[in-house]
């Protein structure tokens, strides 16, 4: 309960004092907020030497720090005299700028501190006086954390606008507001405040406080305005009362000591509330121990009373029950033993009517009922014992409960207050009421547990009676049939005594759980009524006490109210009064003024009209002459300008090799990828939209937009859009002969009609200049005029630019060396200029650029059409002799091949590939060197910053090969080689996240200055903006670069592969192919380290399983070409899995030469044009002929071990052979296509696991017996194995065999969870060995035939599946630990599926059964036809059947006959519904399907099917539906009479011609009225009717109207797991249809009914 806070007999003053406790809640908010923001300004405004006092950093004298004292002497700066340090005068300048009024509060801080303490630089921000020897944010006070919130204007970050709106000083600023409440409450004269003032304050603070930036979520900010509520509300509790006014009294102490000055009144006021609380404490203190003594006694008699009175109610209705239930349970037993005579005597008459065949079955009967009636009377006996045990457990459970309510009763009398006397009177009025609400209650439920055990009973009895009816009848007409079925009458007989005895058991066992749950029901209810109970009466006296408090405290504030309500009336009235005085005079005074003003204006305008009227007609004739002048003058500049941009804009160099070498823009033209970049409030750029029009680049919406940025990486395109756009508009404004190619982007060129003139500027072309307007003149205007012209064109520009709207296009801001920002347009008209800048990220990253300045940022990647780029460049770089589609070809196989896809993009990569390659062709057609390649690119981007050249010789020599022949490297190889360094040093980071992007920090630990400036001007390092404000990130210009950097750096530094490089192997998972690039350049600058690098990649490789190796081994490939290229020996390059295919035979050879003994995995396909044969080392080579096999080309040199492994390799024009002998580590051999193996291939293959030999191999009997440790067998049907050459058995856990095998000895298996056979494999007649090792889960059968009438093939199955043949006649055994069984081209019966099918449902797991191109006959229809289907068995009889499109057959329909199934799926493997060929068959299965209740299918057109009556849910999506179809669909499901609930979904749509799926898409408002006719009907609740329309590709849904929703929106497609992937499938199928152009919108409905129910 909260205390009363009125501590002092004035409301005012008690108002005053919660005033000054709610400043120190919200100083106590805000301290987080400051602590946390000041280490960011210390941050921003730069750290100090830590050495200077501030009285060194002030100059002296200086206002309002500086105190003269006799002799002239500062006090200020005493001993300490003003010196110059530039850090430290660095700090203090960011810290005057981050000050509001530029004047911090030197006197208070101590500037030696300011590296350490960000407190120090908080206090130059507080008042100046008072607050020097504040040590933190917790010791100051309320006004100076405002201050600092005021001053410092880094904290606009963290509040919102409304803070600060109007901004400081302005008194109606809502910070100020705040300020001046702290200022008011000190300083009040009388400590009084009054409500309204008190409630603005709780207001004012606690929006403050709830500012949605920051303060929203701070913890201490949220617990001061819960604080501030309480306090409100009077809800504080004492300890937290005292605590607060304890706070304010210090609060005021320490101000006061700090100078401000407080009334006396203010003093005395704290010092009387706080002997006031104290006193009020110990009093409710005492007054509370000695009420609570006193009710202590009467409350426990009382709870006593009513807890013996509901133990007395709670036995006597045990009792009760007791007896009803013994009474039922004699009943029963009579009901039983009169059912038992009447059926004895039925069937002693059944049997003197047929004496003579009837004597077996009469002793039959007498057996079984004498059973019964046993186990009758047993049940009884046992529900008798139960109901006993139940009982007594409930009288002790109750007793319990109410020992628990006593003490729980007897704790809380102990919290009573001051007012205890009347809340115990009422709290045993309480305890009265309900106590004789228990006994009641307890009545009732005795007297209903009685009416529900005679409920019960004659339930019983009436079952009982009807059953014993229902058996005479039987027997009745049992006897009637004859003497010719008595035995079957005999055994019917006795099947119904047994159910009668169960009938009879299960009666009993009902009785006795009612009883037994009625018991507990009634235990449960006296314990939740007892704790109910005291629950109730604590809360009752807890809630008198708060009443009473409450209406005495509305009391007092109504009072209060009413005299401050008639006060604030008289003093609002006599106000009134006063203004409307003020305003009547001012009124009149401003009228008499008015209208001498207006007398005198109209004078001076008619004077005025007069005189400009002379002016205007003496004008205007010159006008006219001058107008005609300018007209001429603009159309000749107009046509001066488009011949110049003709002449020099609009060509653009094919290549950075050869500058002299260019080309029509026209002609070399690529459509850009260009996306626009959103400016995020925190500064960081986002990619947008892409852009395909002019209109983009200067539009946002209809608003024209004054400055757009276009920004890109080198060479991405950024000039040639530029050039691009010039020829446009001169093809605007003058039509041109020259031939244009089609374009798919940027043809709004009518949008360049708005710019009446364009001016191009080549910022690289005016460095030394920063203006625009003399750029124009000196670019444009001194070439296109004579120079005694140049004076009045540029008159004329100027003129032109005030009147007309125009286009500057800025080319190349990055290399414009400025020393401002951007180039000045000062004294420019804005109206009119249009501005288009070009530039590199990182020049656009200068923190002087402001995003206000940038209205559109575009930024170009490259261009899209790699392809479509190469035919437009190579017809320039051909002779005529070359095919222009093959040249372009064999060049994008050139790219692919040598993985410079990813650099493609770049027109400037592009071309010099380009060029690279035609300069070469032969060369580049065979492997050209990508380190030649990249040397190209750095020499053309060092040419670019550093024009020096110089060539390496014998006294500065190469450090690779490849920079031998460089001239432009060499005078900037300091440079290359801190990139170098500083490219590994990133990429090898253990820091991921900053190894390709990094900070400019970061970048400046390894670059200096210099050269920092180098990498950015040459393009190897881009820069771009961060929005870090005091940091950008840079990156290399490509991944590729930075890779050939460190590649680099490690061929100079080896060392590093054993320091650096070995221990990131280890830590990153994907860690060796990351650094594929790096490897392969590496092979071309330093094979040696190259070697050494591949056997650390490899032994990470090697461990790696469940990996696809063959990435691994393109990087070797890769690797050892690139070596080749640059004619790098020795090459000993690494690799232990091997993957022979039809591309890369040739190089693999050698590499598998070098690494045969290494070798643990070999995988071969057929090579093109050869013959391929495995062989061991003693195996003839007749099969090979042709040329001598070749040689190593890599490998070149004097090594006898390498020369010695070719022997392992033979490649012949026509051959391809392989010597095995040497491969002894080699774990895992697969073998696919025509290859030829020799019979003792695998004869030294020890280590051997996993052979696969696919159908296309050919060997005759091969030779296993040496395979010690074969754990996997897959054989295709032309391999035969030596007879008994499989003898180990032990670790064989798969084997597939589909060649011939005889002997096949399943009992030898031990480890065995696979296995697939064909029907040439002979097993023996020995079952599998089921140990506790071996769980058999796959079985796969190939050609089996199970409908033969030896049943050889039948027999096989059971012996797969551990079972006896003999003893498997009349159903189809299944390993229980079976998940997966394949059947491939196997005939067998409907029968037997369905038996198959049966034995699945009866297992505790999900197992899957593919069907391929099988056989099922059907027991109608005599013609076979071919299925193929997947179909699934799961737990609670789920089957799911999805089937091939358009495989289905009788024979699988009529597998589902009387199926014990209860959840069916049907469905296509295809991204369609499926076509049910045989619709009658589904249809009558269907209908035997008499215990299903879950339907699904996906269906591609609508069929009439019969369901069952079974079935309660039904789910069925379509392809499509005709509206006709859905209308005969549900007056199909509402003619049921059982309840079902039915979801429906389909396109809107309707097949013309299923066979060829030409379909005709209908508008979904056809099918509205057939939802208004199911709303309409009395059974059918339309749950939902969402209509969903296709957008974009086909592949998303937009809902657009909901006519009946159901507000199930987690479930926006109907029964995901089936129908999303349906749709989504479909819409992906139908996404390129291009044959419907009617114009309809494509759309689906869903639908949800629920048909009668209720």
């Amino acid at each position: 309960m909260a205390p009363d806070t009125n501590i002092f007999t004035d409301k005012q003053t008690n108002n005053w004092f919660k005033a000054c406790i709610a400043l120190n809640l919200t100083k106590d908010g805000l301290t987080d907020l400051v602590v946390t923001e000041l280490l960011n300004v210390q941050t921003k405004v730069g750290r100090s030497c830590g050495q200077c006092f501030i009285q060194n950093l002030i100059p002296c004298p200086t206002q309002d720090v500086c105190k003269k004292r006799k002799g002239n002497n500062c006090s200020f700066h005493n001993s300490l005299q003003p010196k110059s340090c530039q850090t430290c005068d660095k700090v203090k300048q960011n810290i005057t700028l981050l000050h509001r009024f530029k004047g911090p509060s030197w006197a208070n801080t101590k500037a030696e501190l300011w590296a350490t303490d960000p407190w120090e630089i908080g206090k130059c921000y507080l008042p100046r006086d008072g607050y020097s020897s504040v040590s933190s944010v917790q010791e100051s006070d309320f006004n100076g954390v405002v201050s600092i919130v005021l001053n410092c204007t880094h904290f606009q970050t963290c509040l919102s606008a409304a803070c600060l709106s109007p901004p400081p000083p302005d008194k109606q600023c809502p910070l100020e507001k705040v300020r001046q409440i702290g200022r008011d409450v000190r300083h009040t004269a009388d400590c009084k405040v009054t409500d309204a003032d008190l409630q603005y304050f709780f207001l004012t603070l606690t929006t403050l406080l709830a500012d949605p930036v920051c303060l929203l979520h701070d913890t201490s900010a949220t617990e001061a305005r819960v604080k501030l509520s309480d306090l409100q509300n009077d809800r504080l509790t004492l300890v937290d009362l005292g605590k607060m006014l304890k706070e304010a009294n210090q609060t005021l102490t320490h101000a006061k000591e700090a100078g401000e000055r407080f009334s006396e009144e203010a003093e005395r006021t704290l010092k009387e509330g706080l002997n006031t609380l104290e006193a009020k404490i110990q009093a409710g203190k005492e007054c509370l121990e000695n009420k609570t003594q006193t009710s202590e006694q009467r409350i426990e008699k009382k709870a006593l009373s009513g807890e013996q009175r509901l133990e007395n109610k709670t036995q006597a209705g045990e009792q009760s029950i007791e007896n009803k239930t013994q009474c039922g349970e004699q009943s029963i037993e009579n009901k039983t033993q009169a059912g038992e005579q009447r059926l004895e005597n039925k069937t002693q008459s059944g049997e003197q009517s047929i004496e003579n065949k009837t004597q077996a079955g009469e002793q039959c009967i007498e057996n079984k009922t004498q059973t019964g009636e046993q186990s009758i009377e047993d049940k009884t006996q046992a529900g008798e014992q139960s109901i006993e045990n139940k009982t007594q457990a409930g009288e002790q459970s109750i007793t319990n409960k109410s020992q628990a309510g006593e003490q729980r009763i007897e704790n809380k009398t102990q919290a009573g207050e001051k007012s205890i006397e009347n809340k115990t009177q009422a709290g045993e009025q309480i305890i009265e009421n309900k106590t004789q609400t228990g006994e009641q209650s307890i009545e009732n439920k005795t007297q209903a547990g009685k009416q529900i055990i005679e409920n019960k009973t004659q339930a019983g009895e009436q079952l009982i009676e009807n059953k014993t009816q229902a058996g005479e009848q039987r027997l009745e007409n049992k006897t009637q049939a004859g003497e010719q079925s008595i035995e079957n009458k005999t055994q019917a007989g006795e099947q119904t005594i047994t159910n009668k005895t169960q009938a009879g058991e299960q009666s009993i066992e009902n009785k006795t759980q009612a009883g037994e749950q009625s018991i507990e029901n009634k235990t449960q209810a006296g314990e939740q009524s007892i704790t109910y109970k005291s629950q109730a009466g604590e809360q009752r006296i807890e809630n008198k006490t708060q009443a009473g408090e409450k209406s005495i405290e509305n009391k007092t504030q109504a009072g209060e109210q009413i005299i401050e309500n008639k006060t604030q009336t008289g003093e609002q009235s006599i106000e009134n009064k006063t203004q409307a005085g003020e305003q009547s005079i001012e009124n009149k005074t401003q009228a008499g003024e008015q209208c001498i003003e207006n007398k005198t204006q109209a004078g001076e305008q008619s004077i005025e009209n007069k005189t400009q009227e002379s002016i205007n007609r003496i004008n205007q004739a010159a006008i006219g002459k001058e107008l005609d002048e300018y007209e001429r003058d603009v159309t000749d500049l107009l046509k001066r300008l488009v011949n110049h941009y003709r002449d020099t804009v609009c060509y653009v160099p094919l290549s950075t090799l050869d500058p002299s070498l260019n080309k029509h823009i026209h002609d070399v033209y690529a459509t850009p990828k260009i996306h626009r970049m959103k400016i995020e409030n925190d500064g960081r750029r986002t990619q947008q939209e892409e852009i395909l029009t002019y209109k983009d680049c200067f539009y946002r919406g209809d608003n024209l937009c004054r400055r757009t940025y276009l920004q890109g990486e080198p060479g991405s395109g950024k000039t040639s859009f530029a050039a691009k756009l010039v020829d446009d508009w001169c093809n605007v404004h003058e039509s041109s002969n020259e031939s244009t190619k089609e374009q798919t982007a940027f043809v709004d060129v009518d949008t360049l009609h708005k710019f009446k003139f364009l001016f191009f500027i080549s910022l690289r072309d005016s460095r030394e200049q920063t203006h625009v307007t003399h750029m124009i003149q000196t670019q444009l205007i001194y070439k296109i005029y004579a120079a005694d012209e140049w004076e009045s064109a540029y008159n004329l520009v100027l003129k032109i630019m005030r009147n007309v709207m125009y286009l500057v296009v800025q080319d190349g801001l990055d290399e414009w060396p400025g020393k401002e920002a951007l180039p000045s347009m000062d004294g420019i008209p804005k109206d009119h200029c249009i501005v288009l800048t070009t530039s590199r990220p990182w020049k656009l990253a200068d923190e002087r650029i402001k995003n206000s300045q940038i209205d559109i940022l575009l930024e170009v990647y490259g261009i899209i059409d790699s392809f479509g780029f190469s035919k437009r460049i190579l017809p320039h770089l051909l002779d005529e002799t070359k095919v222009l589609y093959k040249t372009v070809g064999q060049f994008q196989k050139f790219l692919k091949s040598h993985d410079l896809d990813s650099i493609s993009s770049s027109p400037m990569l592009h071309t010099l590939v380009l060029c690279t390659w035609v300069d070469d062709m032969a060369e580049s057609l065979t492997g050209s060197s990508r380190c030649e390649l990249f040397t190209t690119l750095l020499e053309n981007l060092c040419k670019k910053a550093n024009p020096q050249m110089s060539y390496f010789d014998q006294y500065y020599p190469s450090p690779v090969n490849c920079f031998s022949r460089t001239k432009y490297v060499k005078p900037n190889m300091e440079h290359i080689d801190v990139l170098a360094k500083a490219a590994f040093s990133f990429l090898f980071s253990n820091e991921k996240e900053i190894s390709l992007v990094f900070s400019d920090i970061n970048l400046s630990a390894h670059l200096s200055e210099s050269s920092k400036q180098f990498a950015l001007h040459s393009g190897l390092i881009s820069k771009r903006k961060s929005k870090k404000c005091y940091d950008n990130t840079s990156s290399f210009v490509h991944k590729t670069v930075q890779e050939f950097f460190a590649a680099l750096h490690i061929s100079n530094n080896t060392n590093v592969i054993d320091n650096v490089i070995c221990e990131y192997l280890k830590s990153y998972r994907d860690s060796y192919l990351d650094i594929a690039q790096v490897f392969t350049f590496l092979c071309g600058f330093n094979i040696l380290a190259a070697n050494k690098l591949s056997a650390l990649m490899n032994q990470v490789n090697d461990v790696r399983h469940g990996v696809d190796h063959d990435v691994f081994q393109r990087v070797i490939l890769s690797g050892y070409r690139e070596a080749v290229a640059n004619k790098n020996t020795p090459i000993d390059l690494h690799l232990s899995h091997f993957d022979f295919g039809r591309d890369n035979a040739e190089d693999l050879i050698n590499i598998f030469a070098l690494n045969a003994p290494r070798a643990r995995s070999l995988h071969v396909t057929r090579v093109i044009n050869s013959i391929v044969i495995i062989r061991s080392q003693d195996a003839s080579t007749y099969l090979c002929q042709g040329p001598t096999p070749v040689s190593l080309a890599a490998c070149d040199y004097a090594d006898p071990s390498t020369r010695a492994k070719q022997k392992e390799v033979r490649l012949s024009a026509s051959c391809l052979e392989i010597d095995l002998s040497a491969c002894q580590n080699l774990e895992q051999l697969e073998l696919e296509g025509d290859i030829t193996v020799l019979p003792n291939a695998l004869a030294g293959l020890k280590k051997l696991k996993y052979l696969t030999m696919d159908m296309g191999c050919k060997c005759e009997a091969l030779d296993m017996s040496h395979c010690e440790h074969i754990e996997s067998i897959e054989l295709g049907k032309e391999v035969t194995l030596l007879p008994h050459s499989i003898i180990h058995y032990k670790n064989l856990t798969r084997i597939e065999i589909y060649s011939a095998y005889k002997e096949l000895d399943l009992s030898m298996f031990e480890n065995l969870y696979s296995i697939t056979i064909g029907k040439r494999v002979q097993v023996l007649p020995k079952q599998l060995l089921i140990n506790n090792n071996q769980e058999l889960n796959f079985i796969g059968l190939y050609e089996f035939d199970f409908n033969r009438c030896d049943k050889k093939d039948i027999h096989t199955w059971c012996l797969l599946n551990g079972a006896d043949p003999v003893l498997c006649a009349d159903y189809t055994p299944v390993l229980p630990s079976i998940e997966h069984i394949k059947l491939f081209n196997v005939t067998c019966s409907c029968t037997w599926l369905r038996s198959l099918l049966n034995t699945l449902f009866t297992l505790d797991h999900s197992v899957k059964c593919d069907i391929g191109s099988c056989c099922i006959t059907s027991l109608k229809v005599s013609k076979s036809h071919w299925t193929s289907a997947r179909i699934t068995t799961d737990l609670n009889n789920t089957c799911t059947c999805t089937i091939d499109f358009p495989d289905d057959s009788p024979g699988l329909w009529e597998t589902l006959l009387g199926l014990s199934v209860k959840n069916l799926s049907i469905s296509s493997s295809f991204s369609r519904g499926l076509k049910i060929n045989h619709v009658s068959s589904l249809s009558r299965s269907l209908a035997t399907l008499s215990q299903l209740e879950t339907l699904r299918m996906r269906l591609i057109a609508y069929i009439d099917l019969q369901l069952p009556l079974s079935v309660n849910h039904v789910t069925v999506c379509f392809d499509t539906l005709h509206p006709s179809e859905l209308r005969q669909l549900v007056n199909k499901l509402s003619a049921r009479t059982h309840s079902l609930e039915c979801r429906v979904e389909f396109v809107c749509s309707h097949y013309i011609d299923i066979d060829t799926e030409k379909k005709n898409y209908i508008q979904s408002e056809e099918y509205i009225p057939i939802q208004q006719e199911l709303e309409a009907m009395q059974n059918i609740d339309v749950k939902r009717f969402r209509i969903y329309i296709y957008i974009y590709d086909w592949t998303l849904m937009s809902e657009r109207d909901c006519v009946v929703e159901d507000g199930d929106h987690n479930d926006e497609i109907v029964d995901n797991e089936f129908c999303e992937d349906f749709f989504y499938k479909y819409a992906i199928a139908n996404c390129y249809d291009r044959t419907n152009r009617d114009g309809v919108i494509r759309s689906r409905i869903s639908m949800r009914l629920k048909i009668n129910c209720v």
